[in-house]
């Protein structure tokens, strides 16, 4: 890295280079978006059953992908022993469908006498009729412990029930699925859990802010440390770096669950970091070195060069080495991170600080 302590690069000549450069791969994952329909959200996003199953014997790449074949699924393994895997799979938004047909009985002032008319009614599959029968009663008199009264009780009460039955099959589907494939190894459910549409709904939203508020924090942070433009500079970087690193993802077809959103979150922490290294440096240089904006900035940047380089080298280097060897499970997140550092370092020099220097000129 010694060649970089005496680094003369005018970098500032190509901002417009880079300016074209960004908005181009920005408008490339616009235009995936639009194509591919949205984000391809993950179940923590768009609602799904999620398990974590345990087996006795590890289980090699070739099981994970007969896995995900069989289930129709996303399914990752997680720890050293390749013996524990995470399944998830989206689910169409039945419980909200049901809801919406107990609404409009209910508008109707309709009382049903006969479980065939209701099962019917509700669009209850074949598979859980039975279990059906066993939690709902038409009638309080009728002698079934613990059963949910179709027509008294409230709509909340009877959406809940409804969705733990079809978690429950669902459950049962992939034990049953899940056996047949692994007839010689036996298993364990760890744990389940159902997100449904509106949480996932909800948390999209939470991530949204999540990420706002964030870059508000580090505006107001910045224009207390240095100048307002230095806060614009550094904001209009980090948001270029969150969307190049969604257009690569979108790009790639990967899902956008809450990993994705951790590793956003911490590369606008890594960006914002050497960002301000570079506009720390750029306010000394500027009482301190003689000649245009252009050659001040330049200057800074060349300075920091050297931390620049090594900083980004090295935490790329942990990262590509949790992407290859960490699992399954941490790919897509790690995937994002090293996107972000190359996007970071990329920023802070052909972004942020020809934003200052656009800012400077237009000021003299």
């Amino acid at each position: 890295m010694r060649f970089f302590n005496n680094a003369n690069f005018d970098f500032m000549s190509s901002r417009k280079y880079a300016y074209f450069a960004s908005a181009v791969l920005i408008l490339t994952g616009v235009i995936f978006y639009f194509v591919r329909g949205g984000f391809n959200w993950g179940v923590d996003f768009q609602g799904g059953i999620k398990l974590q199953v345990k087996f006795e014997n590890p289980l090699t790449i070739k099981d994970l992908e007969t896995v995900r074949g069989k289930l129709q699924a996303t399914a990752k393994s997680l720890g050293k022993e390749n013996n524990t895997i995470v399944v998830q799979k989206k689910l169409p938004d039945f419980i909200r469908e049901k809801e919406l047909l107990l609404q409009k009985a209910r508008r109707e002032n309709k009382i049903f006498t006969d479980y065939e008319e209701v099962m019917t009614f509700l669009a209850i599959p074949e598979n859980l009729k039975a279990n059906f029968l066993k939690h709902f009663s038409l009638d309080d008199r009728e002698q079934k412990k613990d059963a949910i009264n179709i027509n008294t009780s409230s709509i909340e009460v009877l959406r809940s029930q409804i969705s733990n039955l079809m978690t429950q099959n669902e459950v049962e589907n992939f034990k049953t699925t899940l056996t047949e494939i692994f007839a010689e190894n036996p298993f364990i459910i760890e744990g389940v859990s159902l997100v449904g549409p509106a949480v996932g709904k909800k948390y999209q939203q939470s991530a949204f802010w999540a990420i706002f508020f964030a870059l508000i924090g580090i505006l107001i942070y910045v224009s207390f440390r240095f100048e307002f433009i230095y806060s614009i500079g550094a904001i209009v970087a980090l948001a270029h770096d969150v969307l190049i690193t969604l257009s690569v993802l979108i790009v790639l077809n990967k899902e956008i669950d809450l990993s994705v959103v951790v590793a956003l979150l911490t590369l606008v922490g890594y960006s914002i970091n050497d960002t301000i290294v570079v506009d720390d440096r750029i306010r000394e240089s500027k009482k301190l070195v003689k000649g245009t904006i252009e050659t001040v900035i330049n200057t800074a940047i060349n300075s920091t060069l050297a931390r620049t380089i090594m900083t980004a080298l090295t935490t790329f280097v942990a990262v590509l080495a949790l992407f290859l060897f960490g699992g399954e499970g941490l790919r897509v997140f790690s995937l994002a991170f090293l996107v972000g550092i190359i996007t970071g370092t990329y920023s802070s020099i052909f972004i942020a600080a020809p934003i200052v220097l656009d800012f400077e000129k237009r000021r003299a």
